[in-house]
């Protein structure tokens, strides 16, 4: 299933959950409110140790996205495995990491899948990987939130 299909259908199956949960979008005029966001890694390696605390920090600074711990209400989950491809001979020097955005509506269900990536980051390039990983999330937050605005909740009475 190609990647276009795939996002199709999870809009589509979103879409159909925003109108059976009946969840509200907010106003169009209602003014931004910071995205909750909560971090899971697993990051064994050195690298990858700094690279998730990189991104736990970049979350914190952020004007749009707030870090908030798993127990909370959230919107979205960043789940993040780290592991260092030369721990038997280089250590230290880069990370491979694999990301995957889940984001849920709240009031009522699970998280579904949003996207993921996999990449490589250097011990030199952690802030930047980092800060790369913060937009990211801030574009998925913006999406759903999108997706929700144009599927108001039905009124009741």
């Amino acid at each position: 299933m190609n990647l276009r299909f795939r996002r199709a259908l999870v809009c589509a199956a979103l879409v159909a959950f925003l109108t059976v949960c009946g969840l509200s979008a907010a106003p169009p005029d209602a003014p931004p409110k910071k995205v909750s966001v909560a971090v899971s890694a697993t990051a064994e390696d050195q690298v990858g140790g700094r690279l998730v605390y990189a991104l736990r920090e970049g979350l914190r600074s952020s004007h749009g996205l707030t870090l908030v711990p798993e127990v909370q209400g959230l919107r979205v989950q960043i789940r993040i495995v780290t592991m260092d491809p030369d721990h038997e001979t280089s250590a230290g020097h880069h990370t491979i990491y694999s990301v995957v955005w889940t984001v849920t509506a709240l009031e009522c269900g699970p998280f579904w899948y949003w996207t993921s990536t996999v990449a490589n980051c250097g011990k030199d390039r952690v802030d930047e990987c980092a800060a790369s990983l913060v937009a990211d999330t801030d574009k998925v937050a913006i999406e759903f939130d999108e997706l929700e605005r144009s599927h108001p909740r039905p009124r009741t009475k």
